[in-house]
């Protein structure tokens, strides 16, 4: 089987709900997560099909527009950013490696200033959409700030609620036992456990929508 990493980022936030529009027609099948950052949205999801037919979509909805492997040093505003990344581990239908992975970057462009970003920075909204193919799920990753009690360190703490908007009003244990430096670790540490529950989320329900497609 073929494993294409599909990571798109929108610069422009207004530009969210057109892309999304776009991944709902395509059929995805397979779970594609939101996350909001404080000036962009990352899009990313892993499939067997690279799903080229988002950049045309994209240029239809954006014709003033232009997709380009290269921006150069000039000064050209990147709007949307497209990454295909394929698996070392993909195989073709006969089971052999393939020959040529694809490993590319595409930007939007038009000759516009770039807006550089300081990631180290960046803040996140704790809300994340999924999107099981046209149904849309809303997922979080609750960080709050922590101290150890054994030296008395300051920290954030990751919250073992994922499907809760407010954790406080309810019961929630340490999704791991650790400190991080940060909320961008603890963030980041949340995704990896996020897109683990995801998975079998989303293995349920193609089987829950297999059950109901016999019953019909």
């Amino acid at each position: 089987m073929i494993y294409t990493n599909i990571n798109i980022v929108l610069y422009k936030k207004e530009d969210t709900d057109s892309i999304v529009e776009i991944l709902k027609s395509i059929g995805i099948q397979a779970p594609v997560f939101l996350f909001e950052f404080e000036e962009i949205i990352q899009i990313r999801f892993t499939n067997e099909y690279e799903h080229f037919e988002i950049n045309s979509e994209i240029i239809k909805n954006l014709p003033d527009y232009e997709f380009t492997k290269e921006i150069g040093k000039g000064r050209k505003s990147i709007r949307i950013e497209i990454s295909r990344i394929q698996s070392p581990f993909s195989r073709d239908g006969w089971g052999r490696p393939l020959e040529e992975l694809i490993n590319e970057t595409i930007y939007l462009v038009k000759k516009t200033k770039i807006k550089s970003l300081d990631k180290s920075e960046v803040k996140f909204n704790p809300k994340i959409k999924v999107l099981f193919e046209e149904e849309e799920r809303e997922y979080y990753i609750n960080i709050v700030p922590g101290i150890d009690r054994k030296n008395d360190e300051r920290g954030y703490l990751l919250l073992n609620c994922f499907t809760q908007t407010d954790p406080a009003k309810s019961e929630t244990d340490l999704l791991v036992n650790k400190l991080f430096e940060s909320p961008s670790d603890a963030f980041s540490s949340g995704v990896v456990q996020l897109e683990q529950i995801v998975e079998r989320e989303f293995e349920e329900y193609q089987s829950s929508r297999k059950r109901r497609r016999k019953k019909k």
